[in-house]
């Protein structure tokens, strides 16, 4: 049996008088343990109540569920100091949809700030070029076996 099917069911039922435990036991007896639950009948029998009793889906006002990566790179370049939550409400989409592309794209919290995951050239050459310093300055006069023990 399909969902309509079972809809039509739910406003038989209802129209009965049968209330929603009656209802499970009846759906759940002739079909199979676990077709339907109280909470589903529930939802249904108080839309029956309130006058419609069309057996159509409602549409809901849902977030979306995809985002476009490059539209979140340029949120998150925007703004890195904002949370996962900041720019799902930014997008108009859940938090669990701004997690998974924020990976995708290479883009990680460290501390809370939002950064590429790789680091550019010019970084790695930056940080080498510091390392370099440090070194060579620590080979002319020796000063981390003071700082580091």
């Amino acid at each position: 049996m399909n969902s309509w099917d079972f809809r039509e069911l739910f406003l038989y039922q209802w129209k009965g008088d049968h209330n929603a435990a009656t209802t499970v036991w009846n759906i759940n007896t002739s079909f199979g343990s676990s077709s339907v639950n109280e909470h589903i009948i529930l939802r249904w029998y108080a839309k029956f109540e309130s006058g419609d009793e069309s057996l159509s889906n409602e549409e809901r006002d849902r977030p979306e569920t995809v985002v476009n990566s490059e539209i979140l790179r340029k949120v998150v370049e925007q703004n890195p100091i904002s949370t996962v939550r900041d720019y799902s409400e930014e997008l108009v989409v859940t938090t669990r949809t701004i997690s998974h592309p924020l990976k995708i794209i290479g883009i990680v919290e460290k501390w809370i700030k939002w950064i590429p995951r790789e680091l550019y050239e010019n970084q790695k050459s930056k940080g080498f070029g510091t390392y370099s310093a440090i070194h060579l300055g620590n080979s002319k006069y020796p000063f981390l076996d003071r700082i580091v023990r």
